[in-house]
């Protein structure tokens, strides 16, 4: 696991990449709003990732769910 801070223009940005089994795109949205069975996708159970997707735009952030070149899944979380 990586975990990175870095700035952006208007913020912050949190960047956390494991190892672990990517969220095919077509179903980020559904796994962070708990629509969809993570363990079916091979990641752990995702309520981490429910209560990130809640609290981020109460603190003025934004939570996605990606992929490095590598393959490597990705979780950011951007202010700003």
């Amino acid at each position: 696991m990586t975990v990175r801070l870095g700035r952006t223009t208007l913020g912050f940005q949190l960047t956390v990449e494991d190892g672990g089994p990517v969220v095919p795109a077509a179903a980020r949205p559904d796994v962070l709003r708990r629509r969809s069975d993570p363990t079916a996708l091979g990641r752990p159970e995702g309520l981490s990732l429910l209560i990130a997707d809640v609290a981020a735009p109460l603190l003025g952030a934004k939570l996605s769910l990606g992929e490095t070149p590598s393959g490597r899944s990705v979780v950011e979380l951007t202010t700003g």
